[in-house]
């Protein structure tokens, strides 16, 4: 005796192929509880998953990474093959503070903050978890990277043209009772010379710009020598590697 079954709308859906098309595989994924934890090493491995960290010594912007990180559930983008990503970053903006950032590809965002050990260097480490055929290392670096703050550019050497009027203000007040040369005296509002010439400017005013200058310009040349630096070391600050 044959017996016929009909075919419910549960078993259609399982049947069909857009059940284990990656949207829906990463849905059930994220469902799983407490999934992003290292708990579930053989999960990843089972379901043929990848892990990449990407960390450096370094604060990111907040508003870039939570930008990238959320938009990592975008199916339009070519970096949806991301289904968590769990990082424990410091911020540019609150540098004695660290924050454990959890997302998962159905959309949930947790971020929470813990103060920074003291004498502590800002750290940041970000691991994405996906598919391991969609996960690009280097893609996902330059994401982190691309959420640095903006690069701060360097001060260039400033001449007399430079100076704005509050600053000629500056150096009129400080100079104004320097030594005068010989045959030179102040009224108390004008310097007049032995022969009669007046003017409202120091006689050694010239001087007095070159020397507010040099000493401007010294402090801009310690500024750029320590960017530089700084910015040596955020080209090569990320190291990245597979941990699954």
């Amino acid at each position: 005796r044959r017996v016929h079954g009909i075919r419910g709308p549960d078993v259609t859906s399982i049947l069909e192929d857009s059940f284990t098309g990656a949207d829906m595989e990463k849905h059930r994924f994220s469902s799983i509880p407490c999934w992003s934890t290292d708990d579930f090493l053989p999960f990843y491995i089972s379901h043929n998953l990848k892990a990449i960290n990407i960390s450096g010594n370094l604060a990111l912007d907040r508003p870039k990474f939570l930008s990238k990180i959320k938009a990592l559930g975008d199916n339009k983008r070519r970096l949806n093959g991301v289904i968590c990503v769990s990082s424990r970053v410091c911020f540019a903006d609150s540098k004695d503070e660290i924050a454990v950032v959890q997302w998962d590809c159905s959309g949930k965002l947790s971020i929470e903050a813990y103060d920074l050990p003291s004498q502590q260097e800002p750290y940041s480490t970000v691991t994405f978890v996906g598919y391991h055929s969609s996960l690009s290392e280097d893609e996902l670096k330059t994401l982190v990277e691309q959420s640095l703050p903006p690069r701060k550019e360097p001060k260039s050497y400033r001449n007399r043209f430079d100076l704005s009027p509050s600053e000629i203000s500056q150096i009129k007040n400080k100079y104004h009772l320097d030594k005068l040369p010989e045959g030179w005296f102040y009224n108390g509002t004008t310097y007049v010379s032995g022969f009669g010439d007046k003017s409202v400017d120091h006689p050694n005013f010239a001087d007095q710009i070159a020397e507010f200058l040099k000493a401007d310009n010294q402090k801009n040349d310690v500024y750029n020598k320590t960017l530089l630096k700084t910015q040596d070391n955020q080209s090569a600050v990320f190291n990245s590697r597979v941990i699954l």
